[in-house]
């Protein structure tokens, strides 16, 4: 299996405030799908990822889960 990080950095001080961490299922003979696609919700709770294969993963950034 391989895992699905995203980073949550503090852009003024270049710190890592939280790492999402999502174990993914590997096929195989199939390579990680890497993220092409990246947004958050307009109350900023939510943060939403897509792969280069369509799989959306959301994240909930006040629990961090």
């Amino acid at each position: 299996a391989h895992v699905l990080l995203i980073q949550i950095v503090d852009t003024q001080t270049s710190t890592v405030q939280h790492r999402f961490e999502r174990e993914k299922a590997r096929k195989l003979g199939t390579a990680i799908s890497p993220i092409t696609s990246i947004c958050t919700s307009l109350d900023g709770q939510w943060l939403a990822t897509c792969d280069a294969r369509g799989d959306i993963t959301v994240f909930n950034l006040e629990t961090f889960q």
